[in-house]
């Protein structure tokens, strides 16, 4: 989404796109879940950030509370 939006300082991806000229094509690319409400979007983010913390993200998003992430390491 940061790349067609042009903020690159977003994304770590969007980033590389710039300054590297390469394009990304929706059509490579993967969901990782097919939630459809917002929420359950934002909760699954904060899950799956959790569980690769050395992630590309630069954004903060939405916070899991401290007492569900003893359980999502033992995902």
């Amino acid at each position: 989404m940061n790349i067609w939006l042009a903020q690159p300082e977003k994304s770590i991806v969007a980033e590389h796109s710039f300054t590297q000229g390469q394009v990304i094509h929706p059509h490579d690319t993967k969901i990782p879940s097919n939630k459809s409400g917002h929420m359950d979007c934002l909760i699954m983010e904060a899950i799956k950030l959790e569980l690769q913390p050395n992630n590309m993200n630069r954004e903060d998003g939405f916070k899991l509370s401290n007492s569900w992430k003893s359980l999502i390491q033992l995902l």
